[in-house]
């Protein structure tokens, strides 16, 4: 499985942009190479992330969760650059 960070800036990449298409353009992967990852972490921790049914995925309220666990980790922020609000 790919590093957890690398996984974590994958799925902030198809929350901002929309599509996999779009995140995989920002992150200069492929859409399939971005897929799979997203998949193989799923198929891994035996979890849903997303929501493939429709023509665009949609995360699953276990991906919503993990991203509000994301955004609120100062280590995510520091290793990605992010600034945000730091409570001592």
């Amino acid at each position: 499985m790919k590093p957890l960070l690398d996984v974590l800036m994958i799925l902030d990449a198809l929350e901002k942009e929309g599509s996999f298409a779009a995140a995989s353009a920002k992150l200069y992967k492929t859409p399939s190479a971005l897929s799979y990852t997203v998949h193989k972490l799923e198929s891994d921790l035996n979890i849903q992330l997303l929501d493939r049914s429709g023509h665009r995925a949609k995360f699953t309220r276990t991906g919503k969760m993990l991203l509000r666990e994301r955004a609120g980790s100062s280590a995510y922020r520091a290793r990605t650059g992010k600034a945000g609000d730091q409570t001592a």
